[in-house]
């Protein structure tokens, strides 16, 4: 089994709607409430997007791109249900366009669905990981340093370290200080903090307890890219799936910065 990374493009952009300014926030604490209790709870936030007014970017694709992945329609929701996928649910979701009716343009809205699946505390794939056969670089600051990783203990560690110093850094100077201080003092600032460790995955070898059946899945701490199944992958485009696109593992992404590593197998 191989698998590719799967991109939205923006044809079909949305935004939190600006009297639901905090919609983001809800989510995220949603998830936050999933990862707390370890399985899927009650009461998810209410989902509206807005698609942008512009003409270039808002045509009723069948995945919807926004801060929000993925948000998809029922053809597509109907295509994932057919795989294995991992433990999710689907949530509504009300994507509003404004078209012009008598000559005014009003909200019109459409029913969509939030596929909510990469909650890592419900089920994520980084025990599968066999970091000893994987390439993943470490810096401070941007300076390379040596740091051997067994498993993903090391890299929550890591994490943790880096609060700590965040928390330090923080301390140090006042927020009013910095509104204040001018560009060479905030350099100057900056200079005497602390530099936290950040990483740059290479290659990411998935042992043999990985499941090769699984059609979609994310490593999030390592790409921002979601991965799907050569089956997913060809049923989506068999469907004539609107507005996504897909490039192999390993391959530098459209956006600069997005971690792409190669995805290989023990």
């Amino acid at each position: 089994m191989t698998y590719e990374a799967i991109i939205l493009n923006d044809s079909g952009a949305v935004e939190f709607p600006a009297d639901k300014i905090n919609g983001l926030s809800d989510i995220l604490d949603f998830e936050q409430r999933i990862n707390k209790a370890s399985g899927f709870t009650d009461n998810p936030p209410s989902i509206i997007l807005d698609m942008y007014d512009d003409k270039e970017f808002n045509s009723l694709n069948d995945f919807i791109h926004g801060s929000v992945d993925f948000v998809v329609n029922d053809k597509v929701k109907a295509i994932l249900e057919r795989h294995k996928l991992p433990p999710h649910k689907f949530f509504p979701a009300i994507v509003r366009r404004k078209e012009r009716k008598f000559g005014i343009k009003t909200f019109k809205s459409y029913n969509y669905f939030w596929f909510c699946f990469n909650c890592e505390k419900i089920d994520n794939y980084y025990s599968y990981i066999n970091f000893k056969k994987s390439k993943i670089k470490f810096f401070k600051d941007k300076t390379p340093v040596d740091i051997i990783v067994n498993d993903i203990s090391d890299i929550y560690k890591i994490i943790e370290e880096n609060k700590k110093i965040g928390a330090k850094n923080n301390a140090m100077f006042t927020p009013d200080q910095f509104m204040k201080a001018s560009p060479k003092e905030i350099t100057a600032m900056g200079d005497q903090m602390e530099a936290t460790i950040n990483w740059k995955a290479e290659v990411i070898t998935l042992n043999n307890s990985f499941d090769k059946n699984i059609d979609i899945f994310d490593l999030s701490l390592f790409s921002w890219m979601t991965f799907v199944s050569e089956r997913l992958k060809a049923e989506l485009i068999a469907a004539k799936t609107t507005d996504i696109k897909f490039v192999k593992t390993g391959v530098k992404s459209r956006l600069d910065g997005v971690q792409n590593p190669l995805i290989e197998f023990e």
